[in-house]
């Protein structure tokens, strides 16, 4: 027989041999208490964007919350500038965490082309 913290996932908590019961509303306070103020507010603000075109689940914040929890303020704010910018409050909670995670993952890479010239062709 297996180990009971064995059958535990790490990212949501469900047990396999009980279940447990998450109190979502306490653990997204205490997560949007974590973050920046100005990122918290705009994070606020495209959730509530989102939420007039499809309804947002409890567990869907709080799952995207533990997603970028640990990311960067900076990097969330680019990702939410650019997710407003973009007009994309339809495709969702989801498509807003793979944009911030896409971002903190090409970070190094992005941070390479910030301030240089592009390069100029010249047509003959």
């Amino acid at each position: 027989m297996k180990n009971n913290s064995q059958l535990i996932c790490p990212n949501c908590g469900y047990d396999l041999y009980r279940k447990i019961i998450i109190n979502y509303q306490k653990e997204i306070t205490n997560m949007f208490g974590a973050l920046e103020k100005n990122t918290r507010r705009k994070i606020k603000d495209v959730l509530f964007k989102i939420d007039k075109f499809s309804t947002i689940r409890q567990y869907d914040i709080w799952k995207f919350l533990q997603d970028i929890i640990a990311i960067k303020p900076p990097i969330i704010d680019k990702a939410l500038e650019e997710y407003i910018q973009g007009n994309h409050e339809m495709k969702g909670v989801n498509y807003l965490k793979s944009m911030i995670l896409n971002l903190e993952a090409n970070k190094n890479q992005i941070s390479l082309f910030q301030g240089s010239k592009p390069p100029i062709k010249i047509i003959v």
